[in-house]
């Protein structure tokens, strides 16, 4: 799994990072509890990231996930993802096919099920979501009546899926820890290629924002999803704040108390100071 911009600072002005340690990875600004450098600029090995700074431009990673974008004000980070693609000859055979498989059981992380969508397109394509013991999760199909280019198909969608030409189906909670994408075809496009046509399929989970009305524009490459994070005890919120259960289950938030403002997971300020 892999997470359009950087971010700007959320508080004021105010230190995001813990003392001594790096706030900035290019344009991404790394709050606390995460923290890039040193391990101990981190609340812990789950928001340990590591910038980059061998690539153009340095990006801020999880592991093998970019990061775009972290917010302390509601939990989220925004990270890039590869797309699904099945890919087939002018025979129906497939050429290559690849899915995504995202892991997320023992993290404080969870895909956003309210920010998120899978979206499938181009004609023949059938896209599904499995938990990781392989159980039918959710799914959608998209079909053409007709031979369409990348083009033509992008008049049909108008930026709404209805299955002609694409289809989208939302994140089921189930499936926000461990998620498995694929993509197949009703008739590997056998009775609907033609030379102009686009003979490879897509599937993209991506963020609530995701542009329908340019996909053969789009980078099929990679996508945008918002992840959620929590912390897992009450304690770790810094002083002049309020912790708050998250509607996930699964841990807490901090929140600067009225009148303060700041990183609340360091501790908010008064407003004057």
């Amino acid at each position: 799994m892999k997470f359009t911009t950087g971010t700007k600072a959320e508080t004021g002005g105010l230190i995001n990072a813990k003392p001594g340690c790096e706030e900035k990875c290019r344009d991404v600004t790394v709050p606390y509890p995460f923290g890039i450098g040193n391990r101990k600029c981190a609340m812990n090995g789950d928001f340990f990231l590591f910038c980059d700074r061998s690539a153009s431009p340095p990006q801020t990673m999880f592991e093998d996930v970019v990061v775009l974008n972290i917010s302390i004000i509601d939990g989220s980070m925004m990270a890039r993802i590869p797309t699904v693609q099945r890919c087939y000859n002018g025979f129906g055979n497939v050429l290559n096919s690849t899915y995504i498989k995202v892991d997320l059981v023992l993290r404080p992380f969870r895909l956003s099920g309210t920010r998120n969508k899978l979206t499938a397109f181009v004609c023949d394509t059938i896209t599904f979501m499995t938990d990781a013991m392989g159980d039918f999760g959710s799914g959608c199909a998209s079909f053409c009546t007709f031979n369409k280019s990348f083009e033509k198909l992008n008049n049909i969608i108008e930026n709404s899926c209805s299955s002609i030409g694409c289809c989208q189906t939302p994140l089921r909670k189930s499936l926000n820890k461990t998620l498995t994408i694929t993509l197949d075809s009703r008739s590997n496009y056998s009775k609907t290629l033609t030379e102009e046509f686009i003979t490879c399929d897509y599937a993209v989970l991506a963020e609530e924002s995701f542009d329908l009305s340019g996909l053969h524009f789009f980078d099929k490459s990679s996508s945008n999803v918002t992840v959620e994070w929590i912390i897992k005890d009450e304690e770790s919120c810094g002083d002049n704040t309020n912790c708050t259960y998250s509607e996930n289950g699964q841990g807490y938030r901090c929140v600067c108390q009225p009148g303060y403002k700041g990183n609340p997971y360091l501790g908010c300020h008064g407003m004057f100071i």
